[in-house]
């Protein structure tokens, strides 16, 4: 896929119909697949990718599975986007 057909965060969650906060919430949680754009440094979505991930989680979660358990089977199985250290701060946190 181009540079060109790749999409913003508000372009992402725009297109889903979820709210942007929601894309950056999954995306802090190494659950989102995205690449840094250049300079400027932001993030950058191929839809694509991002609406197969979402209903990934949505079905493990229809399963009963809630975000730790989620993103700790997902850890296991190395589909995990982003710093290995990022997720046991987010695990950490949302053990609180």
């Amino acid at each position: 896929m181009s540079d060109k057909s790749k999409l913003s965060q508000s372009q992402v969650a725009d297109k889903l119909g979820v709210r942007p906060s929601t894309i950056k919430y999954y995306t802090q949680l190494a659950l989102l697949p995205y690449e840094q754009n250049g300079a400027g440094g932001h993030r950058r979505y191929d839809l694509e990718a991002v609406t197969e991930r979402l209903e990934l989680l949505h079905e493990l979660k229809a399963k009963g599975l809630n975000m730790n358990s989620i993103i700790k089977q997902l850890a296991k199985e190395g589909k995990l986007y982003g710093d290995p250290e990022i997720y046991a701060i987010n695990l950490n946190s949302r053990a609180k």
